[in-house]
């Protein structure tokens, strides 16, 4: 997408930069940014470590792409969204079915109002090694299509659904209709036991493609003159199909449609976990993506209803002086490193020093110039002492996954290593305590993982 002035798309360089200003000064973690209008680039950064060719975790915006399959499966006559969803898994089905499960449609599926009480995801993940059957075991309390639940576990279904009909999962069947089009090649998504894509999370893909996708649904499903989605479908994908609450200064309360959350201000959006965002604004032809580690959601809303839709209008005349200082501001954003030094007088004392907890696990500490290398329960860590250090680490997961690594002394014994995932919006922060041995706890943000991790407490082995 091409990028232009955003005087000349109607808004103030000003108003941008106000919103970038507004997000530090609450605290709102940011990982990128994009402003689409008129079909053009107004403004797009990323924080540090963060890179604008980087795939980020979508959560739950991967449900909007999920749906977006759906309308396509239809329009191609492979399935309605008034079939019954237990036609999809005959196989799967309990001794005795409910009349609430048997009435269930792929449209309940889509609106979030399958009749669960709670949401089915985590029993699916803990509870059952085949999904589906797991899902259609569970009770259904309500009638469908009456009863808004936030359920990931109807967009998994969904996705099993899809592929039950197309032999295909997720990702495959959108490639040939939404991504090869839109231009987007590195689309991959996590997948249940069985393989199938998880749909109603998992997904990743870059910024820049995310707003592709908002552009997409921005004009009707039309890009570069070719009809990609089927008429009428993001009109009715987008339309609020269900109440989910009454407070009008939320945007949790709007209503629901097929994976989409309605906003206020005539906006729609997909919606992923620590502000993921994919926000369509038709009366103002905009696009604003987010994709970030924030833990106050309407907060991070509330910046573009703040700074930017008052300021959207008419073409400006430029404004070189305030279009600069944005730019200078998207070209130098980065994430602060945590508060201390790169030095302490005990570092020279403890590095290379081993230290062992009672049930054998051991960390090991060394300085090396200005990097900290951690050797730290069978797992290496490597962190800048200076700025950041990028690289891999499987510390604290099952595989290894890019991350950038600060190390600061917070105190003389108090080192804090901050472990950043560089695709997904998770934080591990190491507090390290150092007296006769070490204390190691463990916090974790960004992530659906309990915030605490297990504390180790080592005793000093002298190398």
């Amino acid at each position: 997408m091409a990028p232009a002035s955003p005087e000349s798309l109607g808004i103030p360089s000003a108003a941008i930069s106000a919103l970038l200003d507004s997000a530090a000064d609450s605290n709102i973690e940011l990982h990128s940014l994009m402003v689409l209008r008129h079909g053009k680039v107004a403004a797009a950064g990323w924080w540090d470590p963060y890179r604008r060719n980087d795939v980020h975790l979508l959560y739950s915006l991967s449900k909007s792409f999920t749906s977006t399959a759906i309308g396509l499966a239809a329009s191609e006559g492979r399935l309605t969204l008034d079939d019954k969803v237990v036609t999809f898994f005959p196989e799967a089905l309990p001794d005795i079915p409910s009349e609430n499960l048997m009435a269930m449609r792929v449209r309940d599926l889509l609106t979030m109002a399958s009749g669960h009480a709670a949401d089915t995801f985590g029993p699916l993940m803990w509870d059952s090694d085949d999904w589906a059957r797991g899902f259609l075991a569970i009770p259904v309390e309500h009638e469908p299509g009456t009863h808004f639940v936030y359920n990931t576990g109807a967009t998994y279904m969904l996705s099993r659904i899809l592929r039950s009909v197309s032999g295909e999962n997720l990702t495959d069947y959108l490639r040939p209709r939404l991504f090869d089009p839109l231009g987007i090649d590195e689309a991959t998504s996590l997948k249940d036991p069985a393989g199938t894509d998880l749909g109603g999370t998992g997904l990743s893909i870059t910024t820049e493609s995310i707003a592709k996708f908002g552009q997409l649904l921005l004009q009707d499903g039309v890009w570069e003159g070719k009809r990609l989605l089927p008429e009428g479908w993001v009109d009715e994908a987008s339309w609020p199909h269900v109440s989910n609450g009454d407070d009008p200064n939320s945007d949790w309360a709007q209503g629901y449609g097929y994976q989409f959350w309605r906003c206020r201000h005539g906006a729609y959006r997909g919606d992923g976990a620590f502000g993921q965002n994919c926000i369509v604004v038709p009366e103002k032809d905009a696009v604003f993506v987010t994709t970030a580690r924030a833990d106050d959601l309407q907060a991070l809303l509330n910046l573009f209803w703040t700074h930017l839709l008052p300021a959207l209008g008419e073409a400006l005349p430029e404004d070189p002086i305030a279009h600069a200082t944005l730019q200078n501001h998207l070209d130098n954003l980065y994430m602060h490193p945590p508060m201390g030094g790169g030095f302490s007088p005990i570092s020279e004392t403890i590095s290379g020093r081993t230290y062992e907890d009672t049930d054998g696990g051991t960390y090991r500490f060394q300085f090396i110039g200005d990097r900290c290398r951690v050797h730290a329960l069978g797992h290496v860590i490597e962190a800048g002492l200076g700025d950041y250090v990028r690289g891999e680490t499987s510390f604290d997961s099952k595989e290894p996954r890019p991350v950038a690594t600060w190390a600061r002394w917070t105190e003389d014994d108090v080192l804090t290593i901050r472990i950043q995932d560089t695709k997904t919006p998770l934080n591990t922060v190491l507090t390290c305590r150092f007296g006769d041995g070490v204390r190691v706890e463990l916090r974790r943000s960004g992530t659906f993982m309990p915030a605490e991790g297990p504390v180790f407490e080592g005793r000093s082995e002298p190398s």
